[in-house]
């Protein structure tokens, strides 16, 4: 099922970025969120302090849109002085005047300022006011939620970009199958009549080889040289990817564990491979499909 917010049947890129302003008569503010390519969903806050006990919240609103990727989200927030309440921190007042009272007669003694006591760092605390914190609270929800969206929809247009890519290997891939499998269905009778040509050498030259035993070992060189299971597994790997790419969704995952399976193919392929064109053709295989899970890794 797709998150609330994406389209069911598009791919979505992980790289996105958006920023979001809001203003109110009490606070003004921007959200920031960049996302970038990840194994999973990996999110990292950044709230003004007064803030931070609303971050599961936040976390909550995030897991229900995007469902891979780094995100990176950052709110700069700045509240009116009209709604700020201004108090002493008694606690670190108290300790400063008992440690000047410690210290009298240790240190050269002056007389202590307000001015000097208001310069303590910490000492006088700004706090917006509590339905204010509720004000914002609500509507830094409101505008996250949409924030997401700005990021939602450049992730789709750079999926939809990546599709088109993507539909562009793997129609290099058919191909590049559909070609493999001409020549795999030649390289065993090809290479059939060349081991035959050489037993015939064999025995013109060593009369006592026991032609069944080396016709046994004939048979298993053509046997181990037989690369049809090998296209028919990639030929259903290709119909998987397109039917993944057609639904789209979140499908990096899937399509890069279908990408390993192609290149073990292709690898094997290669291996077998006992004629130059078909070496070439598995080695530009490999080289596809390395190109398409490139792009995969993009994907969420």
């Amino acid at each position: 099922m797709a998150k609330k917010g994406q389209t069911s049947n598009a791919l979505h890129s992980m790289t996105g970025f958006a920023t979001y302003r809001l203003q109110t008569e009490s606070f003004e503010g921007v959200w920031e969120i960049k996302t970038l390519n990840n194994k999973g969903l990996d999110i990292r806050l950044r709230l003004p302090d007064m803030y931070t006990t609303f971050e599961p919240e936040m976390i909550k609103c995030i897991q229900s849109k995007l469902a891979r990727g780094s995100v990176q989200v950052q709110l700069t927030l700045q509240t009116n002085a009209h709604v700020m309440n201004v108090r002493v921190n008694k606690d670190l007042l108290y300790q400063i005047l008992n440690l000047r009272e410690e210290l009298k007669g240790m240190i050269v003694d002056e007389p202590m300022s307000l001015e000097t006591l208001l310069k303590t760092k910490d000492l006088v605390v700004m706090e917006p006011e509590t339905a204010v914190i509720e004000e914002a609270t609500e509507e830094l929800l409101t505008s996250l939620d949409e924030v997401l969206d700005k990021v939602i929809a450049m992730r789709l247009r750079e999926g939809k970009h990546l599709q088109k890519v993507l539909n562009g290997h793997v129609n290099q891939l058919e191909k590049l199958v559909t070609s493999a499998a001409k020549h795999a269905e030649t390289q065993p009778t090809g290479l059939m009549k060349k081991i035959s040509a050489q037993m015939k050498e064999l025995t013109a030259n060593m009369p006592d080889l026991p032609e069944d035993r080396l016709a046994q070992e004939a048979a298993v060189l053509v046997n181990r040289a037989d690369v049809r299971e090998e296209i028919d597994r990639m030929q259903s790997h290709l119909k998987q990817i397109k039917d993944i790419l057609k639904k789209g969704g979140p499908a990096g995952r899937r399509l890069d564990f279908i990408a390993q399976e192609l290149t073990r193919e292709a690898n094997t392929l290669c291996s077998k491979a006992r004629a130059v064109n078909l070496t070439q053709i598995g080695l530009d295989l490999k080289n596809t499909i390395e190109q398409f899970r490139e792009q995969v890794q993009n994907l969420e």
